[in-house]
């Protein structure tokens, strides 16, 4: 498989068709600088709505953050994973930086969730190296033990990993998850059950890291997909085999 070329190796075939005019780039810098929070360093999705951090948000804004040349692609990407668990891998999709005891009654926890999202820190770690930035060893295990997480603690169906809420999957109000709204979707009903869905969460330990649901436990094909990219890119970045074999 391809491995990660240098900076001073990329050619013209490797490099997208179309470079986003300088208006275009100056425009989406300005939104990113506008978003930044510097302690402890990442972009608010929006200050309204969603204040807090989310675990792909940040490694979007890495990417973008990384087409600048700009080391806060980085410092987005270990915060987003700062609150890992250290002992199985696990990372939380969000995180409640300035307001901890936020949700805590859903989550059974404070500071952050109980469940995950996809983990595009594995391509957001390969777009990095490409821009030339230097990733710390300490930031890429805490990348490849999130993956071995997915991969060794997940339930699973058909050989694929099984997500554990639709929150998992970034697609929150699908179509596809309809069917566990009863009487059909319905906004407020739909916001109840997802509540439902996190009390029905089976984790290690009270509050813990989730293995498993009562009531929810779907071979997302759409997760699993992202799942397989994430770990090309992190083990083509990092060298890593068994990752490699993982992916398929």
């Amino acid at each position: 498989m391809a491995r990660v070329p240098t900076p001073g190796s990329l050619s013209a075939v490797t490099m997208l068709p179309h470079r986003p005019s300088s208006d275009l780039r100056a425009r989406a810098r300005a939104l990113l600088d506008s978003a930044w929070h510097d302690d402890p360093g990442f972009c608010v999705p929006n200050p309204g709505v969603y204040p807090h951090q989310w675990l792909w948000d940040s490694c979007f804004h890495s990417v973008v953050w990384s087409s600048f040349g700009d080391r806060r692609a980085v410092i987005e990407l270990r915060s987003a994973l700062a609150s890992q668990d250290r002992r199985s891998g696990f990372v939380p999709h969000l995180t409640y930086w300035t307001e901890p005891d936020r949700h805590a009654d859903l989550w059974e926890r404070t500071g952050t969730s109980r469940i995950t999202q996809p983990p595009m820190y594995g391509h957001a770690i390969a777009e990095a190296v490409r821009a030339g930035l230097t990733i710390e060893a300490d930031l890429i295990d805490r990348a490849v033990a999130g993956m071995r997480h997915l991969l060794e603690h997940r339930p699973r169906r058909n050989g694929l990993i099984c997500v554990l809420h639709p929150w998992e999957t970034g697609c929150d109000d699908s179509a596809r998850w309809d069917d566990w709204c009863p009487g059909g979707y319905d906004r407020r009903r739909w916001w109840e059950v997802k509540g439902e869905l996190v009390r029905a969460l089976r984790s290690d330990e009270p509050g813990g890291v989730p293995v498993g649901s009562e009531r929810f436990a779907v071979p997302s094909v759409g997760f699993n997909a992202l799942v397989a990219w994430n770990l090309n890119e992190l083990a083509a970045t990092v060298a890593l085999e068994p990752l490699e074999r993982a992916a398929g």
